[in-house]
């Protein structure tokens, strides 16, 4: 169990509590619990400070004027797409992952799959920024 209890400094600091029945009466009452508490207040700041990380992420990809996603480092595999991917598809990123699709790729004029396909990988593997101009 996670609780929050009141320091003598005044702070509120989080804690992770176990606890199990150590004894219990004739009657089967619990008379004895066994319990152990652990400060994780420093992950519960690290967990806020994520959060609030991935919603400023967020917010950056769903406002820039083109398609933003994140892969997985085979640079084919999607793990995100912003809303842009609709307003210049047609489609979201459900609707695609609902068709077997898990990138763009099957969407892009076959004469130059091969090579956006191969701009992708080389950036993934430079670690690179990728840019590419549609038109």
């Amino acid at each position: 169990m996670e609780y929050r209890a009141r320091h003598s400094s005044g702070e509120w600091r989080w804690l992770t509590s176990h606890d199990v029945v150590f004894a219990r009466n004739p009657e089967g009452l619990v008379t004895q619990i066994l319990g152990s508490a652990q400060d994780i207040t420093d992950r519960k700041r690290m967990e806020e400070a994520l959060g609030e990380s991935v919603a400023s992420y967020r917010t950056l990809a769903e406002n820039l004027p083109g398609i933003v996603y994140r892969s997985f480092p085979d640079g084919r595999s999607m793990l995100f797409f912003n809303d842009m991917l609709r307003n210049i598809t047609g489609y979201t990123s459900e609707e695609l992952t609902s068709q077997g699709f898990s990138t763009i790729e099957p969407l892009i004029l076959s004469g130059d799959r091969e090579q956006v396909i191969d701009a992708v990988r080389d950036a993934v593997h430079e670690r690179k920024p990728l840019r590419l101009r549609i038109v």
